[in-house]
């Protein structure tokens, strides 16, 4: 299980990303899930399965530290809008729900997702790194998918 302080840790490393991200980002509206008023951002995470005894409280988490940005005036004036999956632990499950969150729900980047094998399932099969989706803050052991450059 994940103790409060990495928790709080990874949550306020998410927000100074998001301001970032925005911050750099191009005019509002020229990048999907950034509008002048919104950065929709979106996460898989096991809710139900084998690991939501574990993890089912990370999302929600995440969630409620959103809400304390956004109720003190937000990234930019903009509201962060975290739409949370549930992927059970399943690959396959990460694979469709990741893809409800690009192709759906819009979203500008990933988040928090949990998990090694989620993860290679969604970079080999939705190639989130060839259709530019920024995934942040991945939630796993495996070093492969460190940026070296």
């Amino acid at each position: 299980m994940i103790s409060l302080r990495r928790k709080k840790s990874i949550l306020a490393a998410v927000a100074v990303t998001s301001f970032a991200l925005v911050a750099s980002a191009v005019p509002a509206n020229a990048e999907v899930g950034v509008s002048s008023t919104e950065i929709k951002l979106g996460t898989t995470v096991p809710m139900t399965g084998i690991a939501a005894p574990g993890y089912s409280k990370v999302a929600p988490a995440m969630k409620a530290y959103f809400e304390y940005i956004n109720d003190n005036g937000g990234v930019y004036g903009r509201k962060i809008n975290l739409v949370i999956k549930d992927d059970r632990y399943i690959p396959q499950e990460a694979i469709n729900k990741t893809n409800e969150l690009i192709l759906k729900d819009k979203v500008f980047a990933l988040v928090g997702q949990l998990g090694t094998a989620n993860h290679l399932a969604v970079t080999s099969k939705v190639r989130i790194a060839s259709r530019n989706i920024p995934s942040l803050f991945l939630n796993t052991g495996y070093s492969g998918f460190a940026d070296v450059k």
